[in-house]
């Protein structure tokens, strides 16, 4: 899969080097490194080299796809087409090492910017005993981080999420709540209304940390019978479920795992 690595006459001899000369003739500083060893001298082919039928840019898709899953973790389940491409038609001026750099960046930042998100949210908390409103956006980053769910644009009216299946594309509304052990029986979801358009709902519950504990999922034809069932104005006119009750009526499709710290 990566080629095979040559080796190449002692390094005191003179062999090709990729990539711009120094004007004054040094060897680059891996050249000098591999000069004070002795022996001979690894010569890694290119990715991508038509004067020597050398086409090796799926390797770098594999390299780019492990590399993120190493970053990551198990729960990368997708990455955008459109990255991966544009990572296999350009060239690297350090080959591996620049593709390092440059597949996670993007996420990384992300990662970075809710996790400094979350502090501040258990902060403001901490000091004024509200809310800063943010639980919506991390349950919706958390399910797409976990389930591999793709968000959708900014603003589309009904879902906020799609899954591709083998039976087409399946519209998902995300909910969140932050449900730590002190929290009330009683707490709702936001509202979710049957006038628009989607296929099932994930609820993403949150610890006062703002880590996602559990995800539980229930589909439309499930929450409207239990949003239309009489018996509750804030159930039939808000429609706002309960988080016990979309326990009840769904089905858990993801659970952290408990660890010696969570207890």
């Amino acid at each position: 899969m990566f080629g095979v690595a040559v080796m190449d006459s002692p390094v005191s001899r003179a062999f090709p080097i990729e990539g711009p000369v120094p004007a004054d003739g040094r060897s680059p500083k891996v050249i000098d490194l591999l000069s004070r060893i002795n022996g001979g001298c690894i010569v890694i082919p290119p990715f991508y080299d038509p004067s020597h039928e050398i086409d090796r840019r799926f390797d770098k898709v594999c390299i780019s796809a492990q590399l993120l899953r190493q970053r990551f973790g198990q729960t990368l389940r997708n990455v955008p087409l459109a990255l991966l491409r544009f990572l296999s038609r350009t060239e690297f001026r350090y080959g591996v090492r620049s593709i390092t750099q440059a597949a996670p960046s993007s996420s990384t930042r992300a990662l970075e910017l809710l996790r400094q998100a979350k502090a501040l949210a258990k902060e403001y908390y901490q000091l004024t005993g509200r809310p800063l409103g943010i639980t919506g956006e991390v349950a919706e980053f958390e399910a797409a981080r976990i389930l591999g769910v793709k968000l959708s644009e900014v603003r589309q009216l009904g879902y906020d999420a799609v899954r591709t299946t083998p039976e087409g594309t399946l519209r998902l509304q995300v909910k969140g709540r932050c449900f730590g052990p002190d929290a009330k029986p009683g707490q709702r979801l936001g509202s979710i209304q049957l006038s628009k358009e989607w296929d099932a709902v994930l609820m993403v519950l949150l610890d006062p940390d703002f880590e996602a504990q559990e995800i539980w999922e229930a589909d439309r034809t499930t929450i409207a019978t239990a949003l239309t069932k009489p018996g509750s104005v804030a159930r039939n006119k808000r429609g706002a479920l309960g988080v016990a009750q979309f326990k009840r009526i769904g089905k858990q499709v993801w659970k952290r795992e408990t660890t010696r710290s969570d207890g």
